[in-house]
């Protein structure tokens, strides 16, 4: 279903200015509007998309998904492929944009360039809105099959629905926060905006496989000395565990992803309330500002990408974060 002149303009109107971007994001519209549909109601149709650039605000112009009501996702590979889907039926279509050839003049290279920098002419930047409406139009025009590659999905696993959380007060700012946005440290509630203020930083953080284990929330972690617990990397990292052997000493770094994220500056060890509280620092408490543990374990056995381990303290379903040798003191 081909777009309409009047929906081209009040969605360049929404964005604020036309460009190839935007004019991507009305063509992957389109495709969704024929396989899905419009948003009829709340989180009926749900866009899960892969950059954060001007398509978006076609999408949820036209499609009618938006992140305040929890049916788009944006996940910011800052590629562009984008997923939409149907809640009542599960109808799933994705959109992934083809590599097109670069068929820019060296001028035109340049002027883009320019703009870029911030050293643009006032005869520049009208050169380059002419050149960006004429690609605009290019997209516009375009097949859609030389735009994108489009596949119907099957037993697409959909987003979960936006979950209202109460709101508790920081103590810092004084403001309402979503529970979810918080730490208790000594009992106090801080939200994540002032934890950074305070000097922390937000980092990325990738991890490299899962552990499998026996234990977990209802097996003591003292028991872990005769235990086994596999190490199940991702299978292209395969070629990164040369050199290491059985009988060899490991540290294996992981998450207390399933524990609490409310933490004490002290702490009795282990919980156990006999002893002298000691500050976090100073013991192996799961219950601290980042929830990274180390473990030093001796691998048994190497298969493919699959360590297997002893001595692992980590409950099923942990996620590791890397694997180094151990360095003997």
């Amino acid at each position: 279903m081909a777009l309409t002149s009047q929906q081209i303009a009040e969605t360049i109107a929404f964005h604020g200015h036309v460009c190839p971007g935007v004019a991507t994001g009305m063509r992957v519209a389109e495709v969704a509007l024929a396989h899905v549909g419009r948003a009829s109601h709340d989180e009926e149709v749900v866009a899960v998309v892969e950059t954060a650039n001007c398509a978006v605000d076609a999408i949820q112009f036209l499609v009618g998904c938006t992140l305040g009501k929890g049916s788009l996702v944006v996940k910011d590979y800052g590629r562009n492929r984008f997923t939409f889907a149907r809640r009542s039926d599960g109808r799933a279509v994705r959109i992934s944009a083809r590599v097109r050839p670069n068929r820019s003049t060296e001028a035109e290279t340049a002027l883009v360039a320019r703009v870029r920098g911030g050293v643009a002419s006032a005869a520049d930047q009208q050169a380059y809105q002419a050149l960006w409406q004429v690609r605009a139009q290019q997209v516009l025009d375009a097949d859609l099959d030389e735009l994108f590659i489009i596949e119907t999905l099957t037993d697409y696993m959909l987003p979960g629905k936006a979950v209202i959380e109460p709101s508790l007060v920081c103590v810092r700012c004084g403001l309402a926060i979503m529970a979810c946005l918080t730490r208790q440290v000594d009992g106090r509630t801080l939200c994540n905006a002032c934890w950074e203020e305070l000097g922390a930083r937000s980092v990325a953080l990738h991890t490299v496989g899962v552990i499998r284990s026996p234990l977990g929330p209802t097996q003591p972690r003292d028991e872990t000395g005769n235990l086994l617990a596999r190490l199940e990397l991702l299978p292209e990292l395969a070629p990164a565990l040369d050199g290491l052997a059985p009988g060899q000493r490991i540290e294996v770094l992981w998450l207390f992803d399933q524990t609490r994220r409310d933490f004490a500056l002290h702490q009795h060890p282990r919980g156990d309330r006999s002893k002298e509280p000691r500050g976090l620092f100073a013991l192996r408490t799961p219950h601290r500002p980042s929830p990274v543990a180390l473990t030093t374990v001796t691998v048994q056995e190497i298969t493919g990408a699959t360590l297997v381990v002893a001595e692992l303290d980590a409950w099923d379903g942990s996620p590791i974060v890397d694997i180094k040798p151990a360095v003997s003191t």
